[in-house]
């Protein structure tokens, strides 16, 4: 009994000696962690909490042009690493599969050998690099052939791939409008153009979703949803049209290159809405290396203007009763001194007494600056008030930022002198942007009405408009409608008659105003020769739909607007007049004086419409969407012009828009030379082709 009891004691002091110990510990470790290991556990707990939340980023919206092709948009692009010290991948199996790895990465991105990625990796191995930098920027296809590669074949994490996704800005059309597209540098004061302005509705809304970390560093979604589903941006639509806008850049390209111009700019209006339907910019690269977008100078760069402001001048002081265009003024020999200061004509084609009407076509600056200053003397004043009313020397306020200031002085101004009012009267001691006196000609164009000149048409949300931007009425009524009739006449007569007779044709009429203006260097004044080139007018005059103004600076030899930038106006306006069949009815064109023997092939409501509107007999056995004329005893045939999806579509007989378009859609890259119709094409049509291939077209 005896024995019995101190067994039991025994084992009761065991079992509190066991409780007492186990106690013991358990307060140590409470010790532990609170006072010796707080601090490590607390910063560990910060750096990786087992759940928070991840932003899910909204796709940027695109950027359209107004005949709906893509001029920016976000493409998804991956950054590739790799745990090169992966646990899973043996040693044996690394040695084994090192090389076929290398000479996949070296074929796929074509950046390093074969030998230079094995001893990138096999260093990578050695010194347990569990994140190497692969690749950036690797398209979606290439990941796709990426992720069959030897070891990386096996996943994520028996393999070692890593991939981050991101997206990436791309300009289909590449320098076209390069500026006024611009970029978002997200907050940098560096926002530029379309980009740059549009940026909050383009940009979205960024999502949240709540993910939780698995034991193994593994993060995954502790939902299926989201908690706040991203909201992606909105697509905006500008009002360039890209077949303006390429016809324009390529004639102000081709105007630099010859004259070795250090920069310019073109910008082409439509002349009821403002819409800017085109807007090129080209500088000089470094090194005489070729041109490109680099500043947008149409809408921030300040310049006294010269000739082309002498329109606003003539029309200021119609405007105020001040002048008339049978008024004469004596030119004399081309010379007149204000305040001691000499002021020439440019070309001597005029001497003695001439009407203001003369003095405008031939641009005297002798003759223009006597009339104003006859016109103004004693008040001056009223001329600075006019040219304010009609709109000049206040901003724009565009959508796209940077506009250049404008600067039209008073009498009331510090620098203003005897000098000041003939001086200005021809374009100096004052300053413009090309888009602010676009603005004004525009006006002229416009019955006198000025409209605000837009770069967006309408913004999209998933396919629905949210904001449309209808045309902005700046000033009803710049001038009356006499003084505006007047101001037409002018500037038509200065291509009939007057500087600018280089660029008259016997099919429609321009009306405009050249312009040669010499640079002013700051405290230098003027004494470097520099000059700046321009022309600004608007067509068809009888019925105008498109103001336009070229501006070309510094070009290395002729310098007049007449030589330098008119003709790059008239390219412009000839290939937009010879592209659109209304404007050629609105304008009158006379149809019948001419013939089709061979009209081509191209689209088969156009071929209908040309046919009918020239009252040519013919006989429509076409179907489809493409037609193609053929000469018939009494009339024209217009047959089918099948176009293959297959192989090389047949092309030839097209406009070069036409063709354009038809093999843009099969996405073949398409060089051409010549003007006309496409007369030959390589590949042949019927050949094999691909998407990407290259192909030749010859016009005749």
């Amino acid at each position: 009994m005896e024995d019995q009891r101190k067994n039991m004691l025994v084992r009761i002091y065991v079992i509190y000696g066991l409780i007492l110990l186990l106690g013991i510990a358990i307060v140590a470790q409470v010790i532990r962690v609170q006072f010796f290991e707080a601090d490590a556990l607390n910063a560990s707990g910060d750096d990786s909490s087992s759940v928070r939340y991840r932003t899910i980023p909204a796709n940027r919206g695109s950027i359209y042009s107004a005949d709906g092709k893509l001029m920016a948009t976000s493409v998804p692009v991956f950054d590739i690493f790799m745990d090169v010290a992966n646990p899973h991948v043996a040693d044996e199996e690394f040695t084994g599969k090192v090389d076929s790895l290398a000479r996949g990465f070296a074929r796929l991105f074509n950046d390093r050998t074969a030998e230079e990625y094995v001893q990138l990796l096999k260093n990578g191995r050695q010194q347990g690099n569990r994140y190497m930098l692969i690749k950036r920027k690797v398209s979606y296809e290439q990941l796709t052939v990426l992720r069959n590669f030897p070891i990386l074949r096996k996943g994520k994490f028996k393999g070692g791939l890593i991939t981050e996704p991101r997206d990436v800005r791309v300009m289909p059309y590449q320098m076209l409008a390069y500026r006024t597209i611009g970029w978002d540098k997200k907050g940098k004061d560096l926002d530029v153009g379309i980009e740059g302005a549009f940026s909050k509705e383009l940009s979205g809304v960024d999502g949240i979703q709540l993910i939780k970390r698995l034991p193994n560093g593994v993060w995954r979604p502790v939902t299926t949803g989201y908690l706040m589903d991203p909201q992606h941006g909105m697509d905006v639509h500008t009002t360039i049209d890209m077949y303006i806008q390429d016809i324009a850049e390529t004639a102000l390209l081709n105007q630099l290159k010859l004259s070795g111009a250090h920069h310019g700019c073109v910008i082409v209006m439509e002349v009821s809405t403002g819409y800017v339907r085109a807007i090129a910019n080209l500088q000089q690269n470094p090194n005489d290396s070729g041109y490109s977008e680099q500043y947008n100078h149409a809408i921030g760069e300040s310049y006294e203007p010269g000739s082309t402001f002498k329109l606003a001048s003539v029309v200021a002081a119609l405007e105020d009763g001040y002048l008339s265009l049978d008024d004469t003024v004596d030119v004399g020999g081309g010379v007149v001194f204000y305040a001691g200061n000499e002021m020439r004509d440019a070309s001597r084609s005029v001497s003695g007494k001439i009407t203001v009407r003369r003095a405008f076509e031939v641009s005297s600056n002798v003759g223009i600056s006597k009339s104003l200053v006859k016109a103004y003397s004693g008040r001056p004043e009223k001329f600075s008030e006019r040219l304010h009313r009609m709109g000049l020397g206040k901003p724009l306020g565009i959508e796209v930022p940077g506009e250049g200031r404008c600067y039209i002085k008073t009498p009331e101004s510090p620098s203003w002198s005897k000098t000041s009012l003939p001086w200005m009267s021809i374009g100096y001691e004052l300053t413009l942007t090309p888009l602010q006196l676009l603005t004004f000609y525009n006006a002229i164009a416009n019955n006198g009405k000025m409209v605000k000149p837009q770069f967006i048409s309408h913004i999209t949300q998933t396919g629905e408009v949210v904001k449309k931007n209808e045309p902005i009425v700046m000033i009803e009524r710049i001038a009356s409608q006499e003084t505006i009739r007047q101001a037409h006449e002018m500037m038509v007569r200065v291509v009939d008659h007057g500087t600018a007779t280089n660029i008259r044709n016997s099919i429609y009429k321009i009306a405009g105003k050249t312009g040669t203006a010499r640079i002013a260097r700051g405290t230098e004044g003027y004494g470097v020769p520099e000059y700046v080139a321009s022309f600004a007018g608007f067509f068809p005059a009888d019925n105008p739909r498109y103001s336009c103004i070229v501006v070309i600076n510094r070009p290395a030899g002729a310098f007049y607007g007449s030589a330098i930038a008119a003709p790059v106006f008239k390219t412009i306006a000839d290939k937009i007049y010879g592209s659109y069949l209304d404007m050629q009815h609105e304008a009158g064109f006379a149809f019948r004086e001419f013939t089709f023997p061979d009209p081509g092939a191209g689209l088969r409501y156009e071929k209908k419409l040309l046919l009918e509107s020239t009252g040519i007999s013919y006989l429509d056995s076409s179907s489809g969407d493409w037609a193609g004329c053929r000469p018939g005893k009494d009339l024209l045939l217009l047959a089918p012009h099948p176009v293959s999806t297959g192989t090389m579509p047949d092309v030839r007989g097209m406009v070069i828009r036409d063709a354009l378009w038809v093999l843009e859609q099969r996405k073949l890259k398409v060089q051409f030379s010549g003007s006309g119709r496409v007369r030959l094409e390589y590949p042949e049509p019927g050949a094999a082709v691909k998407p990407g291939e290259p192909c030749n077209l010859t016009l005749e």
